[in-house]
C-alpha cells in the first residue's frame, strides 16, 4: 500500500497568493496567513473564538471541534498542494486550519501521485491519559479510512509530538466488544474496526509518565550519565594510586 500526505488550500487565500507572487509592479499586498476556515463547519466554541477578535491566539487544529464541509469541489473551493510546498507556505505565512489528507493506493501504479485524496475521511478522538490524578487529554485527528495502522500511529505521535516508540495506543473495538491495541500494520483501520468517531486512548510507555520528543536528557539517563562519571574518577584515582606505589619501590 503506497500513502501520501496532500494539504489542502481555500481558493480565496490561493489566488490572493498568485497574485502577489506574479504582480511584476509589486501593488499587491501579501496574501496574510493561510486562511481555510471556508472549507470546515467550526463548533459553537470556535465559532465564538474566532468572534472575539480579527485573529487568534492559537490555530485551529482540533478536528474534534471541526468537520469538513461536504460536497467541495476541487479547482473552485479548494486546492491540494504536497507537503513540501504547504510546509514552505506555512513558514513564510502560518495560518490556519492545517487540512492533512491522504492518497492511498494498494500499488505504486503511474496514476498514484495524482490521485485524489479521500474526501470523506474519519474523524478520530485522541485521548491522551497523563496520569490518574488528572483527566485525559483530548483532541481529534482527520484519518483516511484506507490508512493502514502503521500510519495511524504516525499521525497520533506527530499529532501529540510524542515518539512513536514511547506510546501505547488502544481502542474498543465494536465488533469483538473488546479492547484492542493499535499495533503497526498493513491492514486499514477499517479493516480493523476503528470507525468515524471512534475514540484512541494513548498511554505514555516510558518512565515519568512522558514520552514528548525532546533533546533534553531524561532524569533516568542524566543519573545515568553522572555514576558513569563517578565510576570513571574512581578508576583514574585507583589507576594513580597503584602508579604511586610502583613508584616508591
Amino acid at each position: 500500500m503506497c500513502i501520501r500526505d496532500s494539504y489542502m488550500i481555500d481558493t480565496n487565500w490561493w489566488n490572493k497568493w498568485k497574485a502577489f507572487t506574479t504582480n511584476k509592479d509589486k501593488k499587491v499586498s501579501p496574501p496574510g496567513p493561510i486562511y481555510n476556515v471556508p472549507l470546515v463547519n467550526l463548533s459553537i466554541e470556535y465559532e465564538v473564538e474566532l468572534g472575539r477578535a480579527a485573529g487568534i491566539s492559537k490555530p485551529l487544529d482540533d478536528w474534534k471541534k471541526m468537520s469538513l464541509k461536504p460536497h467541495l469541489v476541487e479547482g473552485q473551493d479548494y486546492i491540494f498542494v504536497g507537503e513540501k510546498v504547504w510546509k514552505y507556505l506555512q513558514s513564510l505565512y502560518k495560518g490556519w486550519p492545517e487540512i492533512r489528507l491522504q492518497v492511498v493506493g494498494d500499488t505504486y501504479q503511474p496514476g498514484f501521485e495524482k490521485g485524489s485524496p479521500d474526501l470523506s475521511p474519519f474523524r478520530l478522538t485522541i485521548l491522551e491519559e497523563v496520569d490518574a490524578k488528572r483527566p485525559a487529554l483530548s483532541s481529534g485527528i482527520l484519518v483516511s479510512k484506507k490508512a493502514n495502522m502503521t500510519l495511524l500511529k504516525k499521525i497520533i505521535a506527530d499529532k501529540l509530538d510524542m515518539k512513536i516508540s514511547g506510546m501505547s495506543c488502544k481502542y474498543f473495538d465494536p465488533g469483538t466488544k473488546n479492547t484492542k491495541f493499535v499495533k503497526a500494520g498493513s491492514s486499514s483501520i477499517e479493516e480493523n474496526n476503528i470507525h468515524n468517531n471512534s475514540e484512541i486512548i494513548v498511554n505514555s510507555l516510558t518512565e515519568g509518565g512522558s514520552s514528548r520528543s525532546s533533546n533534553a536528557p531524561s532524569a533516568a539517563s542524566g543519573q545515568k550519565k553522572r555514576q558513569k562519571n563517578m565510576l570513571g574518577r574512581k578508576r583514574r584515582r585507583a589507576q594513580q594510586s597503584t602508579q604511586v606505589i610502583q613508584i616508591g619501590i
